[in-house]
């Protein structure tokens, strides 16, 4: 009996042994695996860092990857956590980061699995968002715009905080497209559909005013270009969150084309040798919306199929250049496309951070990936003859033999677009222009860009028809009466968000909410001077009267500006806009008639639109007001000579300070509360009474304040009140 319970002890002792080696070799295992898991934690936190990249995933992580040997790195280390235990991955910051790197290796699948298992052991909200953040991000650069818009509005519903711009003011239901600058989204304000593009582009450097002030001065040359063949930019403003983190986002025209990339691979029947001349009216068009951008000091830096939105009609076409995302981007940034690949030639980097900063390979000119000379005009014209290249031989860089294929004054435009060095290549599209005229048979008319000057009226100038010339911002109408000139500005119709944003201004000026003006205006291009005032009036009842005549009239009244209105109006043979009954005593009852075509007072909405002229800076022309106006700050003791400030962009000079101008409106609370709460588009407002308490003033005076000498700020005065504060502007309708 003993001898059996010695063979019992001694097979326990046995197992005894197997389970202490078990559970030795199992906290060996673990041990490993900890220390494997550690490894792995601090290698991916290493190449974090070394590529810079964020927990968040961001579009331009991708321009980090320089080499295969870091894409090489990225799939060792998925193994190496592929090959942990299961219980030792659950480490959320850990999957994650992985996550944000498979993604930033375009290795869309692989992120895929592994995102799916980070939101199994998510918890908190803030974790869920990031999750559901970084879903969008790889759905994104995989082009699954569906799928990425779903992701992107789950993880705002986490943490509302990580929307790319405010979806209050633009709700998102659709993504158009993306590149390395950022994102497109299809988007809907007040039932208009309108574009939202959040600029991506190295995040880290936007926390800064001064970058953001120079994007914004920046775009407000594209917003000022209004050429039909260069999309509309409505808006630029920072979705700045508790954070402080700054995302600059862009507002523009939606149009529903198609890149003209994808309209050429899906018609090539429409393009190629055969179908010379409709490559070239394309091309021409192309030309014209550059040409316009140029003559605004813009140049584009990346033109290519992909920047061209392309819409066919029955009998015509229409073409839209998009993505100045170059054009936006500061130098430094541009060079850092070169610098970060200094090692590498570009033609041989596998970094999208040279592809994409430094413009599309096949398109960008010499001097724009390190060679030698600035980025000019001339390299917009490079990039424009290798887009006319594609359309003709579905390629860049075509043969020799090819080549014959056209005709020698062919050959030679694009030869002499594509020279290199710069200095042989054709300096702007000018001449670009005039050669594609002559080559499509289309006569040539000489037009002097960005102004043009009118005289109409009593002058040895023949009197131009207006009503068959097509005016573009930047026109200037002359009306001359006797001998004295009359300068107005062209104002095109158009939309525009009316008042100040939330927390700007005076209540008064708020919300702010669309409005349309639906027909373009001459507005004059100076406050009336006194010396206009004079010829029209005979008299000059101005306090400043000694100041010169060039200086605003000022010290006349609502009544007075309307007679003066009606005055300049008969001596050019216009209809009166007012007709002036006189009661008993001091009454006295104004009719207004809109569509007569004499002078007039601009309405509140008018003259704010022509002021803001398709920018949101505070001032009339700058975010700087000592640029633009005199006032408190100027040290001024009176009024000021006009046109001595810089203009606003349409061309307007004084709409910040030197005199508040008399507008046509009512004064009246809550006109904008009333406007914003129906929803909708609000066309031509104009809020007129014949008998009116009160008038609507605008842009401060000589001795105003900042605050007041905003676009958006208003003031009422009595009718009948006059000083050496209040002048006026005047306007009327083209044709």
């Amino acid at each position: 009996m003993e001898h059996k319970f010695d063979q019992v002890d001694s097979k326990v002792d046995v197992l005894w042994e197997d389970i202490s080696q078990a559970e030795i070799n199992a906290d060996k295992r673990d041990a490993e695996a900890k220390e494997e898991r550690l490894s792995i934690k601090e290698e991916i936190v290493q190449l974090k860092r070394l590529l810079q990249l964020n927990s968040q995933g961001a579009l331009d992580d991708s321009l980090s990857v320089h080499c295969m040997e870091e894409k090489v790195l990225i799939h060792v280390l998925l193994k190496r956590y592929r090959s942990l235990p299961r219980e030792s991955r659950n480490n959320f910051e850990t999957i994650n980061d992985l996550c944000v790197l498979l993604t930033t290796a375009n290795m869309f699948e692989e992120a895929e699995d592994m995102l799916r298992e980070t939101h199994s052991i998510a918890e908190s909200h803030e974790e869920k968002a990031l999750v559901y953040y970084n879903k969008y991000m790889n759905a994104l650069k995989s082009n699954h715009l569906e799928i990425a818009l779903d992701n992107y509005l789950k993880a705002m519903e986490y943490e509302p905080a990580l929307a790319l711009f405010p979806h209050r003011k633009y709700t998102p239901r659709k993504i158009l497209g993306f590149g390395a600058f950022g994102v497109t989204f299809l988007c809907e304000q007040f039932g208009v559909e309108v574009a939202v593009k959040a600029i991506t582009l190295n995040q880290s450097l936007f926390n800064s005013d001064a970058l953001v002030m120079r994007l914004a001065q920046e775009w407000t040359s594209l917003a000022n270009l209004s050429n039909s063949r260069v999309i509309k930019a409505r808006d630029f403003d920072t979705n700045q969150q508790v954070t402080g983190e700054y995302r600059p986002y862009i507002t523009m025209e939606y149009f529903p084309g198609n890149s003209l990339q994808d309209y050429y691979e899906d018609n090539l029947h429409q393009f190629g040798v055969n179908q010379q001349q409709h490559c070239l009216k394309v091309a021409l068009e192309i030309a014209k919306g550059l040409q316009a951008a140029h003559c605004k000091g813009v140049i584009h830096r990346d033109i290519k199929p992909e920047n061209i939105l392309y819409l066919d009609k029955i009998d015509k076409f229409e073409i839209k250049i998009i993505d100045f995302g170059l054009a936006l981007t500061p130098e430094h940034l541009q060079n850092s496309a070169i610098n970060k690949n200094n090692n590498q030639s570009p033609y041989e980097s596998n970094s999208l951070f040279a592809r994409v900063i430094a413009g599309t390979l096949k398109y960008a000119p010499p001097e724009q990936l390190g060679g030698h000379g600035k980025v000019g005009k001339y390299s917009d014209i490079y990039s424009w003859g290798r887009t006319l290249n594609y359309l003709l031989f579905g390629c860049t860089d075509p043969r020799h033999r090819d080549m014959r294929q056209l005709t020698k004054e062919l050959t030679d435009l694009i030869d002499d677009c594509l020279a290199d060095p710069i200095q042989s290549r054709l300096q702007n599209f000018d001449e670009v222009i005039a050669r594609l005229n002559k080559l499509l048979g289309i006569q040539s008319h000489h037009m002097i860009p960005n102004q043009i000057l009118l005289q109409i009226g009593h002058t040895d100038q023949p009197v131009i028809n207006q009503s068959k010339r097509n005016y573009e911002v930047g026109s200037i109408l002359k009306d001359v009466i006797n001998q004295q000139g009359f300068k107005f500005c062209y104002i095109p119709e158009g939309n525009f968000f009316m008042g100040a944003k939330d927390r700007v201004g005076h209540e008064d000026e708020r919300p702010s909410h669309q409005v349309r003006i639906s027909r373009s205006f001459w507005l004059s291009q100076v406050p009336v001077t006194q010396e206009q005032w004079a010829v029209i009036m005979g008299t000059n009842p101005s306090l400043f009267n000694k100041s010169g005549k060039s200086w605003p009239a000022e010290n006349v009244n609502w009544y007075d500006c309307i007679k003066f209105c009606n005055k300049l109006s008969e001596k050019k043979g216009l209809d009166n806009v007012y007709q002036i009954h006189t009661g008993s005593g001091e009454n006295i009852s104004i009719q207004f008639d809109s569509n007569r075509n004499g002078y007039r007072l601009p309405s509140e909405a008018e003259w704010e639109y022509a002021a803001k002229a398709s920018t949101e800076l505070p001032y009339a022309g700058s975010n700087v007001l000592d640029d633009v106006a005199w006032y408190r700050n100027s040290h001024s003791k009176s009024t000021m000579k006009t046109a001595i400030k810089e203009p606003n962009q349409w061309g307007l000079y004084d709409m910040s300070g030197n005199v508040y101008e008399w507008c046509n409106d009512q004064g009246r609370q809550q006109v904008f509360h009333e406007r914003a709460g129906t929803m909708t588009l609000t066309v031509d407002p104009h809020e007129w009474k014949d008998e009116a308490a009160y008038r609507i003033s605008k842009g401060g005076f000589w001795a105003s304040s900042a605050s007041s000498c905003r676009v958006t700020h208003h003031y009422n005065f009595s009718p009948k009140f006059k000083g050496r504060s209040l002048g006026f502007r005047i306007c009327r309708y083209v044709n």
